[in-house]
């Protein structure tokens, strides 16, 4: 699977069905200051929702893996959240205004973008 070491105890990678348990307590845990940004979270309600996002994403990713390239998108407040591409290497492709109602209002979103020939030549 992929996986890529940011630093000694954080790394990114594909989930799969052994983090369910662990990523289920994490979303529950952390559920009010989530949904602030992922209104879709609050329907995580059992350890089987979490088994099918992670199997939807395996499986994403699994019939997408010709890309040439990934792309990351962020709503423009989410400061916390725009850092990890930042962090990564991937170039702000672009801004698209009021993509995403959230709760009382519309959010802009900032598109990060990472070809595949960027990734491998930032790792070397």
């Amino acid at each position: 699977m992929f996986s890529y070491k940011i630093e000694e105890n954080l790394q990114l990678k594909l989930l799969t069905l052994q983090d369910a348990d662990e990523l289920y307590k994490i979303t529950i845990n952390s559920m009010e200051h989530l949904k602030a940004w992922l209104p879709l979270i609050a329907y995580n309600q059992k350890l089987e929702d979490t088994e099918n996002f992670i199997k939807s994403t395996m499986k994403h990713f699994a019939e997408k893996q010709w890309i040439s390239g990934w792309y990351l998108v962020n709503a423009v407040e989410n400061t916390k959240s725009r850092a990890i591409p930042k962090r990564l290497g991937f170039f702000q492709e672009g801004r698209i205004r009021k993509v995403e109602w959230l709760y009382d209002h519309y959010v802009d979103h900032i598109v990060y973008g990472m070809l595949a020939e960027d990734w491998v030549s930032l790792r070397k």
